[in-house]
């Protein structure tokens, strides 16, 4: 579940009962001891502090009750070192992609030097920073989002292997109070530890600082922009470019250049741009590319946004063995106890067909494949070659069996009507799944295979599969599977592939696979590389994101007005 923050105490009212005091010292005239009597009457009425009824859910009350132990004896935000820890902290979470607003970070500071004798207010305000306290834990921890909600991910259910080390929600309290001695340090160690993270959200800083105070122009559209071109656009395409290069003197830059030519130091910029936003490098300014340089910079924070929000709900999938596929950066990685030992681009599923997101557990492979052609290829794909033409299937390889495997002549079947058929296509390197498959369960009929079709691995956005994922150098990748395995089981696979004999082989131990989507990503240089958006999922996220932070910010700025909150009555 997740953590709705609370309504705040009218400001306005609350500031006409306070007195101002050091701002050494934040607290004040009640007592430790009295602390859980002018706590209890707040926790138990919403009236008195604002805090709305999830508040008072069974989770939350546990975390408080972790957090302050369980006597509530002292207020926790008494210290000035440990308040401005908090708010720094808070409002270093805009790099997170977090609102800080969610976390009351303007009424914090406003409160942060006051002090009162009401001692109701007193804990009212101790309620509430511990509160933001909590919610920021959690949210870096599982995301702000209910991934389930929004982007399921299908998981095995006997997959107990859960990734990287991460708090659970009965300990969330627990883990709270451990780091009240140097808040800085617990809020880091709540945001995920991948270094994918880390690398996004730095980068998204200084992408942010960047471009904060940049003016994209609009290129409007026409014909091809080609490489030595005259057009009147070509200035346009400068002024959008320029700006993506660190310590250039821009005036300089723009007034060096004969405005309308399309030369080639511009041409470079083109590639550079089309590279980092994973368009096919050209240096010709198409639909395409024109569409990506059109994309405001707002889009463009809120895709960065989006994507970390999506590594925090990776980061609990992570495992130190993982065969990992990168649906939206057509890639994927092997990684062993930590250490990655293969990587290799992949071709995923078309828009209309697209790869699902899941976490399984491959078991086995199997070698020199034959491959049944599955009900929605055959109806869509086969089925209207074969009516054109009936030797698209001695072409292909492809044979007729019926229900119970039976081969059947092609020539005795009415293609227009033909009844409950298969198509198979024997072993052999070229098979559509050519050399071994890498098995695994899910409710989707999906896998990973090898593929004849090597060429389009040169393609810069490799969607061309029905759903299913075809590897770059499948052999290497079974090969790194397998290591480890017994000199028998070698042999069995080497037997396999030599007399092209389909054989499933299992592996000396499951390997985890998660297979997911995200469309931003940190390059090594600390640029950022943003993907096409294939499968149309940011637009929705987005749209989530802005709704799921609209809502707890609007529930902080209800107030009482003064003649209603409890402290004048």
């Amino acid at each position: 579940m997740h953590i709705l923050l609370p309504k705040w105490c009218a400001l306005t009212a609350c500031l006409l009962t306070i007195s101002v005091l050091s701002s050494h010292v934040l607290a004040v005239n009640n007592s430790q001891g009295d602390f859980a009597s002018d706590l209890a009457p707040i926790m138990s009425d919403g009236e008195l502090c604002r805090v709305p009824d999830s508040s008072k859910s069974q989770s939350q009350a546990v975390w408080l009750q972790s957090l302050y132990g369980n006597s509530f004896s002292a207020p926790l935000w008494t210290d000035a070192e440990r308040y401005d820890a908090l708010l720094a902290a808070l409002a270093d979470l805009k790099w997170d992609g977090l609102d800080p607003d969610m976390y009351g970070l303007l009424q914090l500071e406003e409160w942060r030097a006051i002090g009162s004798n009401n001692s109701e207010t007193l804990a009212c305000r101790d309620l509430l920073a511990s509160t933001a306290y909590l919610a920021a834990l959690y949210h870096l921890q599982f995301g702000l989002l209910d991934r389930s909600d929004i982007a399921p991910l299908w998981r095995l259910a006997e997959d107990e292997s859960n990734g990287a080390e991460a708090m659970s929600l009965d300990d969330l309290g627990v883990v709270a109070r451990s780091g009240l001695q140097n808040i800085t340090a617990a809020i880091d160690r709540a945001r995920p530890k991948s270094p994918a993270y880390r690398q996004l959200r730095s980068a998204y800083k200084i992408w942010h600082h960047q471009y904060r105070d940049v003016i994209w122009p609009n290129l409007p559209p026409g014909p091809l922009l080609r490489p030595g071109m005259e057009d009147a656009r070509v200035s346009i395409l400068r002024q959008r470019l320029i700006p993506l290069i660190n310590g250039v003197d821009q005036q300089i830059v723009r007034h060096s250049y004969s405005a309308d030519h399309y030369d080639a130091e511009l041409v470079e910029m083109v590639k550079n741009f089309q590279a980092r936003h994973r368009l096919k490098v050209d240096g010709v300014v198409g639909p395409e590319t024109r569409d990506a340089l059109n994309l405001s910079q707002s889009f463009r924070e809120e895709q960065l946004q989006i994507n970390l929000e999506r590594m925090r709900w990776l980061e609990r999938e992570f495992s130190p063995t993982l065969l990992l596929v990168d649906i939206a950066g057509a890639q994927a990685s092997f990684t062993r106890d930590g250490q990655i030992v293969w990587q290799g681009r992949v071709q995923v599923g078309t828009a209309r067909r697209p790869t699902p997101t899941l976490r399984s557990s491959v078991s086995y492979l199997t070698f020199s494949p034959t491959w049944t052609v599955p009900p929605t290829i055959y109806r869509q794909d086969k089925l209207p070659e074969i009516r054109r033409d009936i030797t698209y299937l001695a072409k292909n390889r492809l044979r007729v069996l019926d229900p119970d495997g039976r081969e059947l002549n092609p020539a005795s079947i009415d293609w227009q009507n033909p009844g409950p058929v298969k198509l198979r296509q024997d072993p052999g390197p070229g098979n559509a799944l050519g050399l071994v498959v890498f098995r695994f369960p899910n409710p989707f009929s999906v896998f990973l295979h090898d593929t004849p079709n090597q060429s389009l691995f040169a393609s810069h956005r490799r969607t061309y599969s029905s759903g299913c994922v075809r590897v770059e150098g499948a052999k290497q990748l079974a090969d790194e599977l397998f290591a480890g395995a017994t000199q028998e089981t070698h042999n069995a696979i080497n037997e396999a592939l030599i007399k092209k004999q389909t054989r499933n082989i299992a592996l000396p131990s499951s390997v985890p696979i998660l297979m997911d989507y995200w469309t931003a990503v940190a390059l090594e240089d600390g640029r950022v590389e943003f993907r096409p958006d294939v499968y149309r999922r940011d637009e929705e996220l987005v749209a989530a994101l802005k709704v799921q932070q609209r809502t707890i910010i609007n529930s902080l700025l209800t107030e009482l007005s003064p003649e209603e909150h409890p402290a004048m009555r």
